[in-house]
């Protein structure tokens, strides 16, 4: 069976065309203009040839006068199709024959970003080589080096690092390469980036976000290296969140196990008096609540409003949740 881009391909090549009783018709006016001119179908043929890593293809399509950089329905073109799926060879022919490496697709995204973000070391020392823009940032803000970083491809991060890649940008999300790599609970790859973010160590909003990842991420090792790396254990996002909040929100016992071994406050709390244990209790996570109250959390602190985590416990019906509350001296 043909795979769809052959398929697709092959209607492009044949669109406009009446068939009736096997003959193609002259088309209508319409239908001519509808049609891909023979170069853009040489075009389409190239980019294809290069996701394959069919060199002859590739040569084939560009000797016929097939635009080098010409790309796909995404804007995809066949040097970025090549770096993401690591075709070297194919990479190499390319960038001879003129291939742009700074193109982007519609998303923004580039051919560095797509060799980075699928580990290929060569790849990306051929397009740094080619001077492919190390900072470019994708539609979403988003970095070859944050691709290269929540993909856990450590190589590739030292490698554009040592190329000038910026580890403090962010993405729309306000998330840096260290963020990703969090996210993605690699923290081999966060190791390079913490050595290169030595401000971080004294950046409360960056230590919250990368620990929100890493949180999110539910890998104590990220989380270790992290803290291991300096970044303070009760930096306070924006919202006053700390990651202990978020741990106890999200049911991590592991988790909240490393934070707490690590010099979490326990009863550190938001602007609006929200507290670990008040976020465990309300989300029903009762063995978050018990390594919280082990670890000295105020049972029967109030939010502004006079919630308490009794409250939380009770008004979302976690039972069991409550009785541990009531236990540990928790009033109404």
């Amino acid at each position: 069976m043909k795979n769809a881009e052959s398929m697709f391909v092959g209607v492009a090549l044949t669109a406009g065309l009446l068939v009736a009783g096997g003959c193609a018709t002259n088309p209508s006016p319409a239908q001519a203009a509808a049609r891909p001119s023979p170069r853009a179908s040489l075009g389409l043929r190239l980019v294809l040839a290069a996701k394959a890593g069919r060199v002859d293809g590739v040569q084939g399509s560009l000797s016929r006068g097939a635009n080098v950089n010409a790309g796909d329905a995404s804007g995809r073109t066949a040097l970025m199709w090549a770096a993401g799926k690591g075709h070297i060879e194919v990479l190499r022919l390319l960038l001879r024959s003129g291939a742009d490496a700074g193109i982007r697709e519609r998303d923004g995204g580039t051919a560095l970003m797509w060799a980075a973000g699928s580990g290929h070391t060569e790849a990306v020392s051929l397009l740094l080589a080619a001077r492919a823009e190390v900072n470019a940032q994708a539609r979403d803000g988003s970095t070859a080096l944050m691709w290269a970083a929540g993909n856990g491809h450590v190589d590739v991060v030292s490698a554009l690092l040592q190329a000038g890649a910026n580890p403090r940008l962010e993405d729309k999300d306000g998330a840096t390469a260290l963020a990703w790599a969090a996210a993605g609970a690699h923290p081999d790859a966060a190791r390079p980036l913490l050595e290169a973010s030595a401000a971080l160590r004294g950046n409360e909003r960056e230590s919250a976000v990368a620990l929100a990842w890493a949180v999110g991420s539910g890998d104590p090792a990220t989380v270790l290296a992290l803290l291991l790396a300096g970044v303070n254990v009760n930096a306070q996002a924006a919202d006053g969140s700390t990651a202990l909040l978020w741990a106890a929100a999200c049911g991590r016992p592991d988790v909240v196990r490393t934070l707490l071994s690590a010099g979490a406050n326990v009863n550190l709390r938001r602007p609006d008096g929200l507290s670990p244990l008040m976020h465990a209790a309300g989300a029903g996570k009762s063995e978050v609540v018990r390594l919280l109250l082990a670890a000295g959390a105020d049972v029967n602190a109030r939010q502004g409003n006079g919630t308490t985590a009794l409250a939380w416990a009770t008004q979302h019906r976690h039972a069991e949740v409550a009785a541990v509350l009531k236990q540990a001296g928790a009033k109404n």
